[in-house]
């Protein structure tokens, strides 16, 4: 070991300065520093203690310092000698002074080899100490090698002792992995085989859809083509009836207009079909809604939304009539009340001109005769009404109740009434069910409405046109009070008419110069800001209404917003105020604002028009005719602007 190495140089070192001592002579510095040069390098190069190397050579420098002092004493003594012997020459001194000088001199070499002994013998404590540490260094690392082959030793046995258990886990694993192996290919095979067969299933599929969406656009494009049809033909009836309106005479089916229409035609005013189901979700129709697929069939069905509650659908002739007629078809869900009902009219589909009740068609629980007050007339239920304007049936085989959609149809044209009124009144289908559509609902698939209007012997006489030509004058003039014109409203380029107090009311005035006993005409009208509709203070709401002396006999009412559920300053098809009863069903409701919310602006889209006409009868008068601007807020609030009017009377 390389602390062994050392501690051998060492005792060489010793036994070369002792040898020297034994001869009585001082070892040179110059052997014993070549001595430690030499085994120095041997350590350094064998890779031994590189410790005693450094100690080693430590030494040879101590050597090296010494050996200079005592070449430095050794010249200072020749130096010495020179000068002697010069001086003996030279001044011829005393042999005494000579001696002196030479015992002098001596005297300093003998303390340099003392000196020099000195540190031969302190480096020779120096070693042995060395030798004593590396000797524990050695003890020391022998015993750490020692632990550590143990150790090794033990991790070999350990590990050589866990190669079988190893070796018995790879095998089982890998029988394990091949097992999966095989199983894993099944699944991807019965995978890949189920795969093919739903491609070629969807393949089938895709080309199914593909032959049945082709079939499908066809009756689309069938049925489109069919409706642009139906619209055409109603658009040009509509406006042929307006243009024989303005005239004072009613369109007759041939498409020409007629003072005197012949007996028993009449005016188709309320569809609906399974071709066109618009009117249930259209601008006249209130807590009502259309529902797709009932029960599993194809049919689109017509319901009311609050349950319980009503619903409505309003439709305005535009022509004094003296007669409705008509039939609806309806179904059954689960059990209503007949005239066993909460509401006066029942649970069923009434018809109404104005306030004055046409029809009912009630909806009793069962056909089973004896089946309770819930039941229709004729199967024992409750009484129907006095007046005898009604009919009853269900498609309630059972004397049970229900809770299901039965798909038998009701009524039809085969059950049609007929009923005499002398109106120009909105007709209104009404739908009620006093319980939850949970336990009861009554659904229109099928309805047409008509009426007949009242002989027509002489043309109307036009007794106001007020348009944007003449409006600034018609508004401010002698027959006008508490109103007055705007020029561009809100730079809409428009001339309009509105109130001057506000809150409040003005009028326009006008005198027929006649007796009339009918009135006709209509208006068009604009909305600022967040007018109530008929919720307002006053009676009919904030409108334009149209008086004879002392005789309604329409209002335009201005709502909030056309806007479903917009709160009860809407519209009452947007779930607004309902209109008065003093109305007697005369009145048209619209909304400039078509949004949910409103803002304090100008709505620049007319409002009615000659589209939405009136037509009342009254008794033979001459009275002036009235129109009448109403409000409740001030105008930074709310407005209603007229822009173009013509009334008629006959």
């Amino acid at each position: 070991s390389s602390s062994k190495m050392a501690t051998a140089v060492i005792f060489a070192l010793l036994a070369l300065i002792a040898g020297h001592a034994q001869a009585q002579g001082v070892p040179t510095l110059a052997s014993v520093n070549d001595t430690i040069v030499v085994f120095a390098e041997d350590l350094i190069l064998s890779h031994q203690s590189p410790a005693a190397a450094i100690s080693l050579l430590t030494l040879q420098g101590t050597l090296v310092a010494e050996t200079s002092r005592a070449l430095s004493t050794e010249a200072s003594i020749g130096a010495g000698l020179s000068q002697l012997q010069i001086a003996q020459i030279q001044a011829g001194a005393s042999t005494a002074a000579v001696g002196g000088a030479l015992a002098l001199e001596q005297s300093r070499a003998g303390n340099s080899e003392a000196s020099l002994a000195s540190s031969i013998q302190a480096a020779e404590m120096s070693l042995q100490a060395l030798v004593s540490q590396e000797q524990q260094r050695a003890i020391s690392s022998e015993a750490t090698i020692t632990t550590l082959v143990t150790n090794e030793q033990a991790r070999a046995v350990a590990a050589e002792a866990s190669i079988p258990v190893v070796a018995s886990s790879l095998a089982s694993e890998t029988a394990a992995a091949r097992a999966a192996e095989v199983s894993i290919s099944a699944s991807v095979t019965a995978e890949y085989t189920r795969a093919l067969a739903a491609e070629a299933s969807l393949s089938t599929l895709a080309a199914s859809l593909s032959t049945m969406l082709a079939q499908e656009q066809s009756r689309a494009t069938a049925k489109e083509a069919q409706m642009a049809i139906v619209e055409a033909s109603l658009a040009t009836q509509a406006s042929m009836s307006v243009q024989c309106l303005l005239q004072g005479m009613v369109p007759t089916p041939t498409g020409t207009c007629t003072y005197a229409m012949p007996s028993n035609t009449t005016i188709p005013v309320l569809g609906y079909s399974q071709a066109d189901t618009s009117i249930c979700t259209g601008g006249q129709a209130g807590g009502v809604a259309a529902d797709a697929n009932v029960g599993g069939t194809t049919l689109t069905l017509c319901r009311r939304v609050t349950n319980p509650g009503c619903g409505s659908i309003w439709i305005n002739p535009g022509v004094v009539y003296t007669q409705v007629s008509g039939y609806v078809t309806l179904y059954q869900l689960g059990s209503p009340d007949a005239f066993n009902s909460n509401y006066a009219q029942g649970d069923g589909v009434s018809l109404w001109s104005g306030n004055t009740l046409l029809w009912t068609y009630g909806v009793g629980f069962s056909s089973v005769n004896g089946a309770g007050a819930a039941a229709c007339p004729l199967a024992g239920g409750h009484a129907p009404p006095t007046n005898g304007l009604w009919s009853c049936q269900s498609s309630n085989p059972a004397s049970t109740a229900v809770s299901t959609f039965i798909n038998t149809p009701l009524f039809g044209p085969s059950v049609a009434f007929a009923t005499s009124v002398l109106s120009g009144a909105q007709v209104e289908m009404r739908f009620c069910v006093d319980e939850a559509r949970t336990n009861e609902e009554i659904y229109l698939a099928a309805a047409s409405i008509s009426v007949l209007p009242r002989p027509i012997t002489s043309p109307y006489t036009n007794i106001l046109t007020m348009t944007q030509a003449n409006i600034a004058s018609i508004c401010a003039g002698g027959a006008a009070n508490g109103v007055t014109t705007d020029t561009n409203v809100a730079s809409s380029g428009l001339t309009l008419c509105r109130r001057v107090t506000n809150p409040g009311c003005g009028s326009l005035y006008i005198n027929p110069g006649t007796v009339y006993s009918e009135v006709t005409g209509w208006v068009t009208l604009y909305q600022f800001g967040s007018t109530d509709g008929f919720s307002g203070t006053y009676s009919y709401g904030d409108s334009l209404s149209i008086w004879s002396g002392t005789t309604m006999l329409w209002t335009y009412a201005v709502g909030l917003s056309t806007y479903p559920a917009s709160g009860t300053s809407a519209c009452p098809f947007a779930g607004g105020a309902a209109a008065p009863a003093a109305n007697n069903g005369q009145w048209s409701c619209s909304a400039g604002n078509q949004a949910s919310s409103w803002s304090s602006t100008f709505y620049n889209s007319p409002i009615f028009g000659p589209s939405a006409p009136f037509a009342v009868p009254v008794a033979s008068t001459g009275a002036q005719i009235e129109l009448r601007l109403c409000l409740n807020e001030a105008a930074t609030n709310e407005e209603i602007y007229i822009s173009a009017a013509s009334i008629s009377v006959r």
